[in-house]
């Protein structure tokens, strides 16, 4: 996820180093470690409430947990090894 950000693509956390102060990057960093986690857990539910706060319209998984995820408003786009990249279709 961090090496589009060079790109000027949007990312929900990066490294504090990379983050701007004015953005609170322990919230955004735990924010994003809950819809990972909750892609893992195939938790729909949870995951959908995170990225609709964000704009989320990527993902990308970083293990096989992640990258099973079946959850609806996800179209996988690509694997590579254990990494994956899914569209995201909002449900509203």
């Amino acid at each position: 996820m961090y090496a589009v950000a060079p790109a000027g693509h949007k990312v929900v956390a990066v490294p504090v180093i990379w983050s701007s102060p004015a953005i609170d990057h322990s919230e955004r960093n735990r924010d994003n470690e809950a819809m990972l986690d909750a892609l893992e857990a195939h938790d729909t539910a949870r995951f959908t409430e995170l990225p609709d706060r964000y704009g989320v319209t990527h993902l990308v998984g970083v293990n096989r947990g992640q990258c099973a995820s079946g959850a609806p408003e996800l179209q996988l786009l690509y694997t590579f090894g254990n990494l994956c990249v899914f569209r995201r279709i909002p449900t509203s």
